[in-house]
């Protein structure tokens, strides 16, 4: 089964293929769309999978991987046309380009851990068993991000833990660092506070919804991304950094909006 992902509000585009129904619906889950978009002539199963969720019907033309711009490899055929529906689907609806979408990335499931719904649910990771409650989740006692961008990506990691080996020691080894260096930590946390919701910033400005306050804090916060690089590098040494520091203070250095 094809799937694509796209978070309007950020620009966020991914696509990948679930093997089973089951690794489907965890896959919902785990992304929790507001909209589901399947085709007219979709199985029956798969919209049973999708109970209390808005399903959005379109004609199985609009499933092409045409609607997609790619070049090169990695994505599966049922892939992008997922990818090309989400595509068409934007283009009817929202009557403007939406420059901010970045290119499609292409993902796979086995990369993380497969967590079914239930265990999702019963374990309390991102929402509590009671509605309404905010504390008793995982989510809750592991939070102490400071921007919306870092509770996004907290969520996403405790949904989708890593499965590879070096992919996981190469995370423990930045947050060793830091361990290991609190007046750094604290001062770029410090740092890291005065950046404001950048992803949806640029997001609004793709969109053409931005409004002149909202280009103050998009101007602030770009202002602060070279003093978090410096940070990064003098406090932990520009020659001692983990490789997934580096990867991020490269990062920083030429960021991508």
């Amino acid at each position: 089964i094809g799937l694509s992902f796209l978070d309007l509000s950020t620009g966020e585009f991914l696509c990948t293929v679930a093997d089973t129904l089951s690794s489907f619906r965890g896959e919902i889950e785990r992304r929790d769309p507001s909209e589901v978009l399947l085709p007219v002539d979709s199985a029956d199963d798969l919209a049973g999978l999708l109970e209390n969720r808005v399903i959005t019907r379109l004609p199985a033309s609009s499933f092409s991987a045409k609607n997609v711009p790619y070049d090169g490899l990695g994505p599966d055929e049922l892939a992008l046309r997922a990818a090309g529906a989400i595509s068409a689907y934007v283009a009817d609806t929202q009557k403007a380009v939406q420059v901010h979408i970045r290119s499609i990335r292409p993902y796979s499931i086995f990369e993380q851990m497969d967590l079914d719904p239930f265990t999702v649910t019963s374990l309390e990771l991102v929402r509590p068993l009671r509605a309404g409650e905010k504390r008793g989740t995982l989510l809750h006692v592991l939070d102490r991000t400071i921007t919306g961008m870092g509770r996004r990506r907290l969520r996403k990691a405790i949904l989708s833990p890593l499965l590879d080996r070096v992919a996981i020691e190469a995370r423990l080894d930045a947050i060793e660092a830091f361990v290991k260096a609190s007046l750094v930590r604290a001062e770029l946390r410090e740092r890291i506070g005065g950046v404001h919701d950048l992803e949806r910033l640029v997001g609004k400005l793709g969109a053409g919804r931005v409004r002149p306050y909202d280009l103050f804090l998009l101007l602030s916060s770009l202002g602060s991304i070279p003093t978090i690089a410096r940070g990064l590098a003098e406090g932990l040494g520009e020659n001692r950094l983990p490789a997934e520091l580096e990867r991020v203070k490269g990062a920083l250095d030429d960021p991508e909006l």
